[in-house]
């Protein structure tokens, strides 16, 4: 494409695109405001806290997954310094192992019915407490480090922390030295896999466990890492090691499912595909990177300077609320997305995954070059097409349509030349009549792709069977390839098609840029 047509296509958007403005994510809390703690002396060295029950250990590192601000460690120190741990302290109108007002108790009970005197219910308020500080100190943007400035409006409240811009002196200072260095014993305890263990560290542990990609989820792990430069296929394939090691029957406790281990919620919002369910791996790999690359993008929005990819994980992990209110996690050692990124080095290593890896449905290993891979070659031998029809199983040049809306057909550097069809955006359509998909029927889908699209940027190629208004059969999820004529084929999972139908292509675009160039397309059983 020369640069020429590049710059036609931004200022020919007009005609239809309307750039779309980021969703900005912030969740503001309504927060009871507490009354300040007794004075505490602070202490620069840590201050040895009080053994953690192995059962309370359990509920502490249940309750810090609430959110990212929290971690074991400080949600232990915190409960050290509100009560040693004694379900039976009481002090200035506080009271239980959480140290909680019946104000507080009240407002962040875990649930209705739930035990004011039980440690676990407790420690569960205590969690959803600081996550609600911790979300509310962020959406005002106070300065300072989130965590201390939630400890500190635990004692003396919101407003006195915004007043004074962060940790007021005092009190709220006090109380804040106290738990740090509480926070800081319990982080070098061996039951919070600390300093003080000359074990390896959980994610040198974690390392050392990856497995190498199977090649059933090769294809499906590249078409995944194309749909934009940041989620590239070695994060991919880490984020799938982390979340299951590759296992596509995992259930998770919580309720994730599958080798991406979505979250009902999460697959709803991604999976286009009708029928298709996160049990699929071949059709769960490619939403997680249609889900990855669209967190990345809210995500690089909200906080420009921070690193996006991160805080996706976090974001795919506990939610996108989670991560808005209180950040991404900061306790490397015991976060999944610190999980996740100690993978990823081990599979940039591998060839297969390399940036010069292509889609590629009948390759036992990626072309080297995307704009000289051939087109996929059909394994088993096809009837031949009804008279008067086309099949569905030979490769499909995408400027022979039927019929199209305002797209522009160009000159083609892909293998084999020709021209490509291109300016592909919303509400855009290419027509193939008299498609024969045979009486065995397709259930591949395979897109010869390139654009440039800005970073962050992604959209679909949906497969609609005899009408527009029809819902998809099947989507492929496509990105940045590195330019307009930087080709790479895109797999994506149909429902079964068989018979000879009219086949319409139809784009959906995350931004309301266009969203690239096609050369052909084809499917396969």
């Amino acid at each position: 494409m020369t640069s020429l047509a590049a710059w036609r296509r931004q200022i020919n958007s007009n005609r239809r695109i309307v750039i779309g403005a980021a969703a900005v994510l912030a969740l503001i809390c309504s927060v009871l405001v507490i009354g300040s703690f007794g004075s505490a002396t602070a202490d620069t060295n840590p201050s040895a806290g009080a053994e953690v029950p192995t059962d309370q250990l359990q509920m502490i590192n249940a309750a810090a997954a609430s959110c990212p601000v929290l971690t074991p460690a400080r949600l232990a120190g915190q409960v050290m310094a509100n009560s040693g741990f004694k379900s039976t302290a009481k002090e200035n109108g506080r009271s239980g192992i959480a140290g909680l007002t019946d104000d507080a108790w009240r407002r962040w009970a875990p649930r209705p019915g739930a035990d004011r005197t039980g440690v676990r219910d407790n420690i569960e308020a205590l969690a959803h407490a600081m996550c609600d500080f911790a979300g509310e100190l962020r959406s005002i943007r106070i300065g300072g480090d989130l965590w201390r400035t939630s400890l500190a409006a635990f004692t003396v409240g919101v407003p006195a922390v915004t007043k004074a811009g962060g940790v007021p002196t005092g009190a709220a200072a006090n109380y804040v030295a106290e738990v740090d260095s509480y926070t800081n014993w319990y982080a070098q305890q061996r039951a919070f896999g600390g300093a003080g263990t000359t074990s390896p560290t959980p994610l040198a542990v974690a390392a050392a466990r990856a497995r190498p990609v199977p090649e059933a989820y090769l294809q499906s792990i590249l078409a995944a890492g194309s749909v934009c430069p940041a989620v590239t296929p070695a994060r991919v394939a880490a984020q799938l090691m982390a979340q299951s090691g590759f296992n596509p029957n995992k259930l998770s406790g919580v309720g994730q499912e599958g080798i991406a281990q979505f979250r009902e919620k999460v697959w709803a919002t991604y999976n286009l595909t009708p029928l298709a369910t996160p049990w699929d791996a071949p059709a769960a790999v490619p939403v997680l990177g249609r889900a990855m690359c669209d967190l990345v993008s809210q995500e690089s929005k909200v906080e420009p300077q921070a690193d996006a990819w991160t805080a996706a994980l976090s974001a795919f992990e506990w939610g996108v609320t989670s991560v808005a209110q209180a950040g991404a996690p900061t306790d490397a050692n015991r976060t999944f997305a610190a999980q996740v990124n100690s993978y990823v080095a081990y599979y940039s290593a591998d060839p297969r995954l390399s940036a010069a890896a292509t889609v590629d449905p009948t390759a036992s290993a990626p072309a080297s070059n995307p704009a000289t891979t051939t087109p996929p070659k059909p394994t088993v031998t096809y009837a031949p097409p009804a008279p008067g029809t086309r099949s569905a199983y030979a490769t499909i040049q995408a400027e022979s349509y039927s019929g199209h809306s305002a797209i522009q057909v160009e000159n083609c550097s892909d293998t084999g030349g020709g021209q490509d069809v291109g300016y592909l955006g919303m509400q855009d359509y290419l027509e193939y009549n008299k498609v024969d998909f045979g009486s065995t029927g397709a259930t591949k889908f395979f897109v010869r792709f390139a654009s440039d699209l800005p970073t962050g940027m992604s959209g679909l190629v949906e497969v609609r069977i005899d009408s527009r208004s029809n819902a998809p059969v099947g989507s492929a999820a496509v990105g940045r390839t590195g330019g307009w004529q930087n080709w790479i084929t895109v797999p994506a999972n149909i429902t079964k098609v068989t018979g000879v139908h009219t086949v319409f292509l139809t784009f959906f675009s995350s931004s309301q840029w266009e969203i690239g160039n096609i050369n052909w397309i084809t499917f396969q059983h």
